[in-house]
């Protein structure tokens, strides 16, 4: 699925009762560890929002030690990843870019870094493809989910940023382009692209995200209304648009 995201105001979506399992829908593609060898996952986006809570059980789930940065500063950021040797990140596509253009970003040694999990806004495919020249050791995911699936739907995993020197350029060319993509839809999760009308829209052709699964929200609080609009005939309607290819990314 190819995306494009957009924003709401906040409401109170009522999950389902065995969602915190849910969150193994990244661990099944970046395991982690079994608490043998130590792990740090610095959080620089807010609880409130489905992505640093995410971040916050995954951490839980993989034994890892949490490092919360109040607010993102780029600087303050190298500081943390160097001074506490940061092995994983959160991080929405405009930090990113903050981070490379830093004037100080060369003085910073980040090689602890080891994965690198972004989401939560469309990825401009020059930034990405910048990030993985600049970070060659690391490993880049791409989670497309929000408050109402209560974790990723689509994921685009880390051998999918991987662009291998000695293509044959039509490869290439599929590879780079696949990489602005959200990924495919997880194992438990059925996902589709539909018209006004419900209808599935050709391979290729903008509509409607939709996603059906037993971790998706059973409605919004208190909100009839709301959650009729949202969940129609057992799907929910996420409000973004976008297209999927062949391969059903």
């Amino acid at each position: 699925v190819n995306g494009v995201a957009f924003t709401g105001n906040p409401s109170n979506a009522a999950d389902r009762r065995y969602v915190v399992t849910a969150q193994k829908g990244e661990e099944s593609v970046v395991s982690p560890e079994s608490g043998v060898l130590p792990e740090k996952n610095i959080l620089t986006v807010p609880l409130y929002h489905i992505a640093g809570l995410q971040a916050v059980m995954a951490s839980i789930y993989g034994w890892r030690t949490l490092v919360v940065q109040r607010q993102f500063d780029p600087k303050e950021w190298m500081e943390l990843v160097l001074g506490e040797r940061v092995d994983r990140a959160m991080m929405v596509p405009t930090m990113l870019k903050q981070l490379m253009d830093h004037e100080e970003f060369q003085d910073y040694d980040l090689s602890s870094l080891q994965v690198i999990t972004y989401g939560a806004a469309p990825m401009p495919l020059e930034v990405i493809r910048r990030a993985l020249v600049t970070f060659p050791e690391c490993r880049f995911l791409n989670a497309f989910g929000q408050t109402e699936t209560a974790s990723p739907i689509t994921m685009l995993p880390p051998e999918d940023h991987v662009i291998p020197k000695g293509l044959p350029p039509e490869e290439e060319e599929r590879r780079i382009k696949r990489l602005s993509s959200i990924g495919r839809p997880l194992p438990d999760v059925e996902v589709r692209v539909v018209d006004e009308n419900g209808n599935d829209v050709p391979t290729g052709e903008v509509g409607e995200v939709v996603a059906r699964g037993p971790r998706l929200m059973k409605g919004y609080w208190k909100q009839d209304e709301a959650t009729d609009q949202t969940m129609r005939g057992g799907w929910l309607y996420t409000g973004d648009l976008g297209y999927m290819d062949e391969e059903q990314y």
